[in-house]
């Protein structure tokens, strides 16, 4: 982070990946740009696609939840051999 601004560095790839994505639970553009808005980089990106695939009738607001867990927890989330998403303590679900 250098002057207050946080660099952000994503895959063209992934971005494309976690728009199409998040347009199949919620088509809405300020949605989208919240969720790009609470992620750095592409493993946050790779942390949340992971997490919405592994859940079953995600809702617009688990995602905009989870995006946010996700920067506040600095990028402290694992996802282990089974792609269970966790803060190293606990299952986050």
């Amino acid at each position: 982070m250098m002057n207050g601004v946080i660099k952000m560095s994503f895959s063209k790839e992934l971005k494309k990946e976690l728009i199409k994505e998040l347009r199949k639970v919620f088509d809405d553009k300020e949605f989208v740009l919240g969720i790009l808005c609470d992620l750095r980089s592409d493993d946050d990106i790779k942390t949340l696609l992971t997490y919405i695939r592994q859940k079953d009738n995600i809702e617009a607001q688990d995602i905009i939840l989870f995006a946010l867990n996700i920067d506040a927890m600095d990028n402290d989330l694992i996802i282990d051999d089974f792609n269970v998403v966790t803060n190293g303590v606990e299952e986050i679900k």
